[in-house]
């Protein structure tokens, strides 16, 4: 399981890292292709999966595009005139990491069953 890597690393509570949430979305998402590869909606599947990631990419670029520019960034420098810049940046950052983390471990969950149920149907197979 991908989320027994993030455990090694988080012998003291800490919040999660952005940078390792990231690397562990793309890995569960690796698992969960391998995971439908065998059935019939795989293709189906992996087209839906490819579809949001572009899409995911549209809105990211969207947003980053209006953080950099627009009625966003004027209200975010208002907001960051009365705050520290650094603990602004580190609010944001921490809490797009625990969302991921909740992501992975609710992507996790489901390949996990979904890997358990074809071992199961393959187990009946034979």
């Amino acid at each position: 399981m991908v989320e027994n890597e993030r455990s090694d690393q988080e012998s003291a509570p800490q919040q999660p890292d952005l940078t390792t949430e990231m690397r562990i979305l793309g890995q569960n998402l690796g698992r969960a292709l391998r995971a439908v590869a065998e059935s019939e909606e795989a293709k189906r599947f992996q087209e839906d999966l490819t579809d949001g990631l572009r899409e995911l990419k549209v809105q990211v670029d969207a947003l980053l595009k209006e953080v950099t520019e627009g009625e966003f960034r004027r209200k975010v420098e208002k907001q960051v005139e009365s705050t520290r810049l650094d603990e602004f940046v580190s609010d944001i950052a921490s809490g797009l990491a625990s969302a991921l983390q909740e992501l992975n471990s609710a992507i996790s969950r489901a390949v996990d069953e979904a890997e358990r149920k074809r071992a199961e149907k393959k187990a009946r197979q034979e």
